[in-house]
């Protein structure tokens, strides 16, 4: 996972493309999902995989989602690149979990609006280069 996200950083950068990374949750759907945290629902997981209790394939899913969500944060800060949480977005309220990956219309309002904000800079320079002049951010 590591070599291909910088290995297609490296690329983007090549090319002149700003990279934007997104840390995305997935849920279990255990019970009680919607007024636990990605954090400790991943840990109720891993406690039952600790305890030797059988894990469903989404259990499963999860406990490599977040190694690779753990991985995700320290590329991110390596390579100095921003990066988008929506874990922290969907905490906010599970119940923007339509399934156990899939946003609602609500979660996914959130999230354009936090990568708007993120993005916007980016553009925004891209479009001063692109006419010659730099652009003002307001």
């Amino acid at each position: 996972y590591r070599s291909n996200v910088q290995a297609l950083i490296a690329d983007a950068r090549r090319q002149g493309i700003d990279v934007v990374l997104i840390k995305q949750p997935v849920s279990a759907r255990g019970p009680r999902y919607e007024t636990m945290s990605y954090e400790s629902e991943n840990a109720s997981v891993q406690g039952k995989l600790d305890r030797g209790e059988s894990l469903s394939f989404i259990d499963v899913w999860m406990l490599k989602q977040h190694r690779v969500m753990d991985e995700l944060l320290k590329i991110a800060d390596e390579e100095h690149l921003p990066l988008v949480d929506n874990v922290k977005i969907v905490d906010q309220d599970r119940r923007r979990l339509a399934s156990w990956a899939h946003l609602t219309g609500e979660a996914n309002r959130r999230l354009a609006e936090a990568l708007e904000v993120t993005i916007k800079p980016y553009v925004l320079r891209r479009l001063g280069r692109s006419r010659g002049r730099e652009t003002r951010v307001k």
